[in-house]
């Protein structure tokens, strides 16, 4: 008697484990369907409800990470991500995506050693190589953010990013007639893609070639009028060919999106100078020095 009271009891234990999982299950679902509405509020506590009842369930821990992060919620979400690693579930994929959260938040190094680990999980990881390119600029390591930025267009030549933060990189070093063909391939790729279209007008720019600057800066400018960047390097293109109230005009655009860039100021000056607008152009120089322009 007692032995089969124990086979009962093992039953209903087993039942009550598979309700149990098939309820986890059935949150999850719930919180996948909430999460594709755009209701990651609802999504996440339908999430929580399913970790709770099996919390080495790694899935409703990753959709939840994804829904805390398109929140703008990034620590819970780097927290979210950190319980899924625990679970090793997905490894590389986690990696990435920690990364890219830690990367919104302006936490560069982190973000390096987080596509770090999913490059060395999955090496053919393409999209985690140009993530790391697009910290190594931003940290000023440009040779090895060369190096990244290949190695994604050696795994996948259709990223255009890839190809921006390559030519970005050479930019940096002064190799502008390299840096053009990198954003060239990124154009070829997204005929709209302002950032490339600004750097190679910068890179014309340097170049000297200032009539094709202009011309790529004003694809860049009717695409986004608001890069102050776009309106500066236009300004310096027109000043150098002489061209000084027009260079006028985009160092006014410059400085009504952005007032802080100095340079900006200064070379407005000069324009202004050119003119014989005195006052005016001393008044500009005065304000690039206020911002702490030397020289």
């Amino acid at each position: 008697m007692r032995a089969i009271y124990s086979f009962f009891a093992l039953l209903l234990a087993l039942i009550t484990y598979a309700q149990c999982q098939q309820t986890a299950e059935e949150w999850y679902d719930r919180g996948v369907d909430l999460s594709m509405q755009g209701n990651y509020e609802e999504a996440i506590q339908a999430y929580d409800e399913a970790i709770k009842l099996n919390p080495n369930l790694a899935e409703p821990r990753y959709n939840k990470a994804q829904a805390l992060s398109r929140q703008g919620k990034y620590e819970e979400a780097v927290q979210a991500y950190d319980e899924v690693i625990k679970l090793n579930y997905n490894p590389a994929e986690v990696w990435y995506n920690k990364g890219v959260v830690l990367y919104y938040q302006n936490k560069f190094i982190e973000a390096e050693t987080s596509f770090d680990k999913a490059v060395e999980i999955n090496p053919q990881f393409a999209k985690a190589w140009n993530n790391k390119a697009d910290i190594l600029n931003r940290i000023g390591k440009y040779d090895e953010a060369i190096n990244a930025s290949g190695k994604a267009i050696e795994l996948d030549p259709t990223i255009a990013e890839a190809w921006y933060n390559k030519g970005n990189s050479l930019l940096q070093q002064g190799k502008h007639g390299e840096a053009i063909e990198a954003f060239d391939k990124a154009i070829e790729l997204n005929p709209n893609y302002v950032e490339a279209l600004a750097n190679k007008g910068g890179s014309l720019e340097q170049l000297g070639k200032y009539d094709e600057a202009i011309q790529v800066l004003n694809k860049a400018i009717e695409l986004n009028p608001n890069i102050a960047e776009s309106w500066y390097t236009k300004g310096v293109a027109l000043l150098m060919q002489g061209e000084y109230n027009e260079a006028v005009q985009a160092f006014d655009k410059t400085n009504e999106i952005n007032p802080n860039i100095a340079p900006a100021w200064y070379n407005r000056g000069v324009a202004l100078a050119k003119l014989g607008r005195t006052e005016e152009a001393e008044a500009s120089i005065d304000k690039a020095k206020e911002l702490g322009l030397t020289g």
